[in-house]
């Protein structure tokens, strides 16, 4: 017989939610989510794909179907049919057993969110507030690039944070990994960061085009970064930065004189080795005098780390000053 770490008395459907989406029951035991598609019922005998996924008002995951009364199934029922016809809470069991036994969610109760439903909205010039979480383990890893020693105060001094939940125009997220919160001024979110996801990587806010970080104010050295994250791992080095929202952004000539960058000694713009970083860093060049700062053959700061290590970074970085 099958043993549960939870009894029948506490293996709940909230408890359930609370460790992984409908999202991704539905993506288990029925079809992948997908707003823009429709399927066949598989619940009966059906030839013509009159089905959808929906989100109900209250938030809930649904699949409907629309030439049947309107049938709503949950990601409870799909488990369920997929399992030959089981009882509810035979279902909960199962949905642990498959998904939350063993896979660390009962400790950190964040499961990835479904991206096709993120992809229904625009990620530009939009209203985010967030929730934030503490770093698992694997997060802060991904920030100790290159043996850079990084901890969850680092980053939150820095104004980055892990995300609990957001919500995107009112929209709701919950169950988030992986995903970052980025605070500029007077406590404002600028963006959200989903590294390695195609449909959602950033998310900006209304009018968010610029932020310089207050950390190594005192440096003779500013860098002008392409990301927060390259601002971030070049700030490990002592150097003052701030960084563009995206490198199809020139920086005016207010945010310029408002924030002092002219009155560095060095100042260097730092972008992509490709076409866009080029153009990025050739415009601060023309306009400021900024002295483009790519990294040696790799793509980016982070891979530039992640191959070099810290000190062989930290010496390209140094070394900037001597090619003026």
């Amino acid at each position: 017989m099958q043993k549960f770490k939870f009894s029948d008395i506490f293996l709940t459907k909230e408890f359930i939610l609370e460790n992984v989406s409908e999202e991704t029951i539905f993506s288990t035991y029925l079809y992948p989510v997908n707003f823009n598609k429709r399927f066949i019922n598989p619940f009966r005998e059906d030839e013509h794909p009159d089905c959808t996924f929906y989100i109900s008002r209250t938030g809930n995951l649904w699949f409907v179907d629309k030439a049947w009364n309107n049938k709503h199934y949950s990601a409870f029922d799909a488990c369920s049919a997929y399992y030959g016809g089981i009882s509810f809470q035979d279902a909960l069991k199962m949905i642990y057993k498959d998904l939350i036994e063993g896979s660390g969610a009962t400790d950190s109760k964040i499961i990835d969110v479904s991206l096709e439903r993120q992809k229904k909205m625009r990620y530009n010039g939009v209203d985010i507030t967030a929730n934030r979480k503490d770093f698992l383990s694997s997060e802060i890893n991904f920030w100790c690039v290159g043996g850079i020693d990084s901890d969850q105060k680092d980053l939150e001094t820095f104004g980055i944070y892990s995300a609990k939940s957001f919500s995107v125009n009112d929209t709701y997220f919950s169950n988030v990994k992986d995903t970052y919160i980025y605070v500029g001024e007077n406590n404002q979110i600028d963006q959200l960061y989903s590294p390695n996801k195609q449909e959602f990587r950033f998310i900006n806010r209304k009018n968010f085009n610029f932020h310089f970080n207050s950390q190594n104010h005192d440096s003779d050295t500013h860098f002008l970064c392409k990301s927060k994250k390259c601002s971030y791992f070049i700030s490990r080095y002592g150097y003052s930065t701030s960084y563009a929202a995206n490198e199809n952004i020139t920086i005016d000539r207010e945010i310029f004189e408002r924030y002092g960058l002219g009155e560095y000694k060095y100042l260097f713009v730092m972008g992509d080795n490709d076409d866009t970083g080029r153009e990025f860093m050739s415009a601060h060049y023309n306009e400021f005098e900024m002295t483009p700062a790519p990294v040696p053959l790799k793509k980016d700061m982070t891979e530039y780390l992640d191959e070099v290590g810290y000190r062989e970074a930290g010496d390209f970085l140094e070394n900037l000053k001597f090619k003026i």
